[in-house]
């Protein structure tokens, strides 16, 4: 029928008509009409889909069950995963199947050969004399042994729980330890990421600091300039007093102003001192934030360069 396929294309492209084609051709006029269409909408006249194996592939399974003919089909699908080769496990065996390699399931006993039975006759042979007493002492000896053996077994499996379960603990252990090894990093890191805010404030406390000193340098000078002024108002006031009682008068009120101006520059320096009092204890604060972050970075290099340290609980 495959055959046929390529035919039936040839003869539909020299202009040939369904029912001639099914008749030269001796099939049915549905297929011919069914592979027609097939050609017309793939371009193509095969059946079915390509195989999954290459050639190539093929003859590697094989060689690999012929090396060893007890490798399970299961093995063998992995081995081809890896290759990024997908199968099922029913594919594979029709595959071996091919190539007459059929699945068997060996026997839990093997047959006995010819030099298996010459020497249990040679055994029977040696030991045909021997009485019930010698058989019995015998088997005696054989299940001490295997007494012993099971002993050994026993307690080599004790061991190995043990060992398993120690295994486990430790395990914990590190886990645990990783895990605080982690919180501990990420309190560095947030730390760390507070520097920047802390210099920024300290920077601000600094401008403060700078414009609090601009100001007092300046009321320092209105305070001069003031005490000045009431010196020479007195003054002037001394020498109306010689002259005249309203220049007096007006001196004396002159002279009241000018003390009225000495209480409030008094009260600016009192309230400059207060602020220079609250800049300073602000500047001391700046100065505790930034030993903090000192010690923080400190700290953090301290536990990236310490050798990692295990305790077991």
């Amino acid at each position: 029928m495959g055959k046929s396929k390529e035919i039936s294309q040839d003869l539909h492209k020299s202009g040939s008509s369904l029912g001639a084609i099914s008749k030269h051709l001796k099939v049915p006029r549905s297929s011919v009409q069914t592979i027609v269409r097939k050609y017309k909408h793939h371009l193509s006249y095969r059946s079915g889909r390509k195989r999954v194996l290459s050639p190539r592939d093929e003859c590697t399974l094989v060689r690999k069950v012929q090396i060893n003919p007890r490798t399970a089909a299961k093995d063998l699908v992995k081995m081809l995963e890896e290759t990024c080769t997908k199968i099922s496990t029913s594919t594979l065996k029709r595959v071996l199947y091919r190539y007459n390699m059929k699945g068997r399931s060996a026997r839990k006993k093997p047959l006995l050969q010819n030099c298996h039975k010459k020497a249990r006759l040679r055994f029977a042979t040696a030991h045909d004399d021997k009485d019930h007493t010698f058989w019995r002492n015998t088997a005696d000896q054989l299940l001490a042994r295997a007494d012993a053996a099971k002993a050994l077994a026993e307690e080599a499996a004790n061991k190995g729980r043990s060992t398993y379960r120690e295994a486990q603990d430790i395990l914990g252990n590190l886990r645990d330890f990783d895990k605080r090894v982690n919180d501990n990093k990420t309190a560095a890191e947030n730390a760390m990421k507070r520097i920047p805010e802390i210099n920024a404030t300290i920077a601000a406390a600094n401008e403060k600091t700078k414009q609090a000193e601009g100001a007092l340098g300046n009321a320092d000078a209105d305070a001069k300039e003031a005490k000045s002024k009431a010196e020479e108002a007195e003054k002037i006031a001394s020498l109306a007093q010689k002259g005249s009682a309203k220049t007096k008068a007006d001196a004396e009120k002159a002279f009241e102003d000018t003390r009225k101006l000495d209480g409030e520059v008094n009260n600016m320096m009192d309230q400059l001192s207060a602020a220079e009092a609250e800049l300073a204890k602000k500047k001391a604060e700046a100065d505790q934030d930034m030993m903090m972050a000192s010690m923080v970075r400190v700290c953090l290099c301290a536990s990236q360069m310490a050798p990692c340290v295990v305790h077991y609980f």
